[in-house]
This record gives structure tokens, sequence and C-alpha cells, in this order.
């Protein structure tokens, strides 16, 4: 009976070796599957970095001849800007302006989403607000995207008064 048992805890020990073994290489093997997904993130972030700068750019191109034949504003400059406050607080402006409307001056706030979605619009309303207290001016507030469902275009134009939302396609 000493022996039989001598015998199990013999087999116990070695099947807990074979199965720390084979955790050491499943952890090896999950170690090396969240190293690919950390890459294959930066590379997606890369490439949506990219398909935003260029709607971005885009934007930036067109909007001028597109918001005087719109809305009568004549952009007397566009480009990206960061605005920083005094309290060394700053905002990225994706899309921005400085222009006439007759006699007015006005600026262009704007942003890019590939798919334009509700949880977009909040952070958009509250840049539009810190931006108008700063620049103390009428703004034109632009949004651009390559898509957005018909129920988001219309809570955004209920939400943000004046908002104006361009698709890619209307880029030309």
């Amino acid at each position: 009976m000493v022996e039989e048992l001598a015998q199990a805890q013999k087999r116990t020990e070695t099947r807990v070796e074979e199965l720390a073994k084979a955790q050491q290489k499943t952890e090896k093997i999950l170690q090396g599957v969240l190293t690919e997904q950390k890459r294959f993130r930066k590379e997606l972030g890369g490439i949506s970095n990219t398909i935003g700068y260029t709607l971005e750019n885009e934007a930036i191109r067109q909007l001028p001849k597109i918001l005087l034949r719109d809305i009568g504003l004549k952009i007397n400059f566009m480009d990206r800007r960061f605005l920083e406050y005094t309290d060394g607080k700053y905002d990225e402006i994706n899309i921005y302006g400085e222009g006439l409307v007759g006699d007015e001056e006005v600026y262009v706030i704007g942003e890019s989403k590939a798919q334009l979605g509700k949880k977009d619009l909040g952070g958009f309303e509250r840049l539009l607000k810190r931006v108008s207290s700063y620049l103390g001016a009428r703004i034109i507030p632009v949004l651009v995207t390559h898509s957005v469902h018909p129920k988001v275009e219309r809570f955004a134009r209920d939400k943000i008064s004046g908002l104006l939302i361009y698709k890619s396609f209307q880029l030309v």
C-alpha cells in the first residue's frame, strides 16, 4: 500500500510538472499574441489617422469655395490650429477658418469624422462653447464625414444651432 501511494505521488508530481511546462508554453504563446495585438492596434490607429487627416485635408482645401457658394462666406484663412487659452489648456481645431459674411467677421470651427455618431457631438458641442467664448465672434460649426445615419444627422442639426454637415463626396 505504501508503494502504491508512492507511485501515485510520483505520477501526480509528473503530471504537475507536465502541466507547469504546458502552462509556460501557453503563457509564451499568449505573450506573443498580446505583442501582435499591440502592433496591430498601432497600425490600425495609423490607418485611422491617415483616413482622418485625408478627410480634413480635403475639407480644408474645398470648404472655402463651398462655404462661399452655400452661405456667402469669404474665407481669408483656413487650416488646422491649436488654440491656447490663458489657463495653459488648449484645443486642437481640425478645421479652422477665418472669414467674412458681408462685413461680419466669423470663424469656421470644424471636425471631420469618418463615420459621425451621436457620441461625437457632445465633445464637439463643448469645443464650440469654449472656442466661441474665447474668440468672441460668430462661429460657423462644420462637420465633415464620410457617412452619417439620417437620425444622427437630424439629432446633430437639432443639437447644434447653425451646424453645416458635409459628406466627403460633396467636397468636390
